[in-house]
């Protein structure tokens, strides 16, 4: 910076000391806040303005909220660990898997904001259904998030219930932390299949007739219209099931 007085350039150190940086651990940040530092000679006004600039983008940066990257084991193991917490009737247990200040969101819903408040949240879940299970169906990385498909099984008897049963798909879209904590979960399912199963129940799955005939089948299909091309056929060998012994393929 020009002195008037002295006739030549401050060291950018002296501009510096006055505003102090952010200080890291990360030796980029401690590297450029000792360039900053050291810097006795007389600079131009452009680098001293180019080495400002630098030091508030690191700065800023050192301000963002950083994720970690989880190898696809160690996401199955947190997966399903977290789908077991839910099936708990445990709601501290699931909100342990989140960090202090993590949020779930479900559907078009407010935010649950903090360990206390997704606490809260699970709790209503788990009293209105106390036989729920949830399964993970399968759980990838996208991107920077990570997404876990669920299906969500139980009854609701809880206090005012229906005591219809429930099958729902869904999913969850994870953002992990550096702590390995959840930092932000977005829930999604299909609210209006929710709603029209809690006042009919959960459909039936549709057999195909097989080699048993009416009392047998060869394949159960469930799909979901919540996230695209994720249907699944499960199909079930006839030859681990037996016919009674008055039925025509046992004679």
């Amino acid at each position: 910076m020009w002195n008037p007085r002295a006739r030549c350039y401050a060291p950018v150190s002296s501009i510096v000391r006055q505003r102090p940086l952010v200080h890291s651990d990360n030796h980029l940040y401690a590297d450029m806040e000792h360039l900053f530092l050291i810097s006795q000679q007389k600079l131009s006004p452009l680098l001293s303005a180019l080495l400002q600039i630098a030091g508030a983008v690191l700065a800023l940066t050192n301000c963002t909220p950083r994720t970690t990257s989880m190898n696809q084991s160690e996401l199955t193991d947190f997966a399903t660990r977290y789908a077991a917490a839910w099936s708990s009737q445990n709601p501290a247990s699931l909100a342990a898997f989140y960090a202090e200040n993590g949020s779930l969101t479900v559907n078009a819903g407010a935010p649950s904001v903090g360990r206390a408040a997704i606490t809260a949240t699970a709790q209503g879940f788990m009293t209105a259904f106390p036989d729920m299970v949830v399964k993970m169906d399968e759980v990838r990385r996208d991107g920077s998030h990570a997404i876990f498909q669920w299906i969500w099984t139980g009854t609701n008897t809880g206090h005012g219930g229906t005591g219809k049963s429930v099958r729902i798909k869904g999913y969850e879209e994870w953002t992990i932390g550096a702590d390995g904590l959840s930092a932000e979960s977005k829930g999604h399912y299909d609210e209006a299949e929710y709603q029209r199963q809690l006042q009919s129940g959960a459909p039936r799955a549709q057999c195909q007739p097989g080699p048993l005939g009416d009392l047998g089948f060869d394949s159960v299909e469930y799909r979901s219209n919540v996230v695209p091309h994720a249907s699944r056929v499960t199909t079930l060998d006839p030859s681990e099931y037996s016919a009674p012994a008055n039925h025509p393929a046992t004679r």
